[in-house]
């Protein structure tokens, strides 16, 4: 052991050295850059050069139909966006001012071509009726835009395609250098591709997002190849998934009718027994909210789906055009009549008046159902008249609907947005003061109603959705016995099969999970010999019909299925992937029985 003498000897001898060091210039070499060399003035400019070079490359050439006039090389057109209002920045772009929310520019036809083909053919100018390429506006188009000599034109509304991108991976450069020419490639794939969207995450990855397996091996191959011209990682396929709730089943897994001694023990207390309501307080004590969660019927949800950019749009009742009206008005007529065409939904036409927002996004299929008596707030469907000064409750009602909003986009299940849940706030209680030293009150109830929601979903039956791609399928006869078993291995389900007349092939018609497609279209092809092709569209969610944490509880489930459960449950399988994915904890075994096997022989 050390004396004190002998470590202040060291400290001395050691400062002495740091010193010496310093005077020596050598600190730099000892700071992380061994190795580095520093690049010349005329090295950068070069590798900037390269870069633009490469950016260059690639020549954009849009495929366009003119409507009325004639296009020529050299004319200098508007480009205007599907967003581009005319009555809000016509006049600024007529007098050659371009705000940055316009959605509109100017740029030059640089070319104008017949395509035939592969090839394309210069051409003086363009017609009205004709089909035409034109090139010079990679910089002004991203997916579509409307080309006019006037920016009064109103633009046409943006392509409709008939699929929308559901499969999405992080794609990363091999090598990190490669991190620009990446995300120019990207960008460059994004223009050239109607059905690719481009994310960067908030941790900072880029998210590419495509419509099916052979269409990210396809977008993977042109961005190494042609548009990035780089190595890069892909991660595995990241599935979108969706956390509801149904009504309370009357069956149990084994399709006996739940009555009696066959009702499941819940381990709850009898205050909760009674009512599927959750009361939560604020930390200060000041607030306190009542909420219960509904199941909306699946046609509810759909129309919800279908029109979320009128839904969109109405989150802003003080610049609502008369069609914005219209059409908000025709949806909430179509969505009385579903409510009255339902018979199991709990949903009225009341709640309905009283929808006061949708979610989550403002957008999505989920509601927020203001029941509370005394609480005047308007719904979404028209503004309140009057509002009451008096009642202190108004001005928080933005961090109620916040709370809302940040349950709705992720669940209680995975994290994985909602999808069909009304949630019904019943009562709704402010006092003058609170406890001091819990901070502002309105992030408070943000986070207490954020909580309230998640335990309003948990005491009804929750379900996890799946994304489903409908599957056409041409199959000879001979092979469709093992069609059937491929489909059903993966979790599929045939609807429809039609024979082609005349001939022994059969049109197959079946729904498969988008989770359990990868690889399909291989395997199909290998057990059927080539006698089947298979055609895959994203078309709908389907809701998983078993709870993720069901463990068996009536006499039939334990005698069929043992107290373990030990058979597999596809939804706590998805569940427990996707809280892997996340880094969410996961309630999973990885040994049951940590013994040492043997094995018992006679010994002869």
């Amino acid at each position: 052991m050390l004396t004190e003498e002998e470590l202040r000897a060291r400290r001395d001898a050691a400062r002495e050295r740091h010193q010496e060091r310093l005077q020596q210039g050598d600190v730099g070499s000892t700071s992380g850059t061994e190795g580095a060399v520093q690049l010349s003035a005329q090295q950068i400019q070069e590798s900037e050069k390269e870069a633009e070079a490469a950016k260059n490359e690639i020549e954009f050439v849009a495929f366009a139909r003119v409507f009325s006039g004639q296009i020529k090389p050299g004319d200098e057109i508007f480009v205007l966006g599907p967003k581009y209002d005319p009555s809000v920045s016509a006049a600024n772009l007529e007098a050659g001012d371009f705000p940055e929310d316009c959605h509109g520019s100017v740029g030059t036809v640089s070319g104008v071509y017949m395509l035939l083909g592969r090839d394309l053919e210069n051409l003086e100018a363009g017609f009205a009726g004709n089909i035409v390429g034109i090139s010079g506006l990679s910089e002004q188009v991203l997916k579509s835009a409307t080309l006019s000599s006037s920016p009064w034109m109103p633009p046409f509304v943006e392509l409709v395609h008939s699929t929308y991108p559901i499969l999405r991976v992080a794609v990363e450069p091999f090598r990190s250098s490669d991190l620009g020419a990446l995300a120019r490639g990207l960008q460059l794939l994004n223009q050239a591709d109607a059905h690719v969207e481009v994310i960067v995450s908030e941790a900072g990855e880029h998210l590419l997002v495509t419509a099916g397996e052979v269409h990210l091996q396809r977008c993977v191959l042109d961005l190494t190849e042609a548009y990035a011209k780089c190595e890069v990682t892909v991660s595995e396929p990241i599935v979108p998934f969706r956390e509801t709730i149904v009504p309370v089943p009357e069956t149990d897994m084994v399709n006996e009718a739940i009555e009696g001694e066959n009702k499941p023990k819940e381990t709850t207390t009898e205050e909760e027994e009674e009512t599927d309501s959750v009361e939560l307080e604020t930390p200060n004590k000041q607030s306190s909210c009542t909420l219960r969660a509904l199941p909306l019927p699946e046609d509810f949800t759909k129309l919800l789906q279908d029109n979320h950019l009128i839904l969109k749009t109405a989150s802003d009742h003080s610049n609502l055009s008369a069609k914005a009206k219209k059409d908000l008005a025709d949806l909430r007529e179509k969505l009385v009549e579903t409510i009255k065409n339902s018979e199991s939904s709990e949903l009225t036409t009341e709640m309905l008046d009283k929808i006061i927002s949708f979610g989550p996004k403002r957008c999505g299929p989920n509601v927020l159902i203001n029941m509370t008596e005394g609480l005047k707030v308007g719904s979404v469907w028209e503004e309140a008249e009057t509002r009451d000064k008096t009642d202190n409750r108004i001005e928080l009602v933005s961090s109620l609907v916040n709370g809302f909003q940040l349950a709705s986009l992720n669940g209680p299940i995975c994290e994985e947005p909602m999808m069909g849940v009304a949630f019904v706030l019943q009562d709704w209680t402010l006092k003058d003061e609170g406890d001091p030293g819990w901070g502002p009150l309105s992030g408070q109830i943000v986070s207490t109603v954020k909580e309230a929601c998640r335990r309003a979903f948990q005491k009804q039956p929750q379900r996890l959705m799946t994304a489903m791609y409908t599957c056409e399928i041409l199959v000879k006869a001979e092979v469709l016995g093992r069609l059937y078993g491929v489909i059903s291995r993966r979790r599929g389900h045939v609807v429809k099969e039609d024979m082609v007349e005349g001939s022994s092939t059969f049109t197959v018609t079946a729904h498969l999970p988008v989770v359990e497609s990868f690889d399909f279209s291989n395997e199909i092809r290998k057990q059927t010999s080539g006698l089947a092709m298979p055609q895959l569209v994203f078309t709908h969610w389907d809701t998983l019909n078993i709870d993720p944490y069901w463990i068996p509880h009536t006499e039939e489930e334990l005698t069929h299925f043992g107290e373990k459960a030990d058979s597999e449950n596809p939804a706590r399988k998805y569940m427990n992937a996707i809280k892997k994915r996340k880094g969410l904890k996961i309630d999973e075994k990885i040994v049951e029985f940590a013994e040492k096997q043997r094995t018992l022989t006679k010994s002869k």
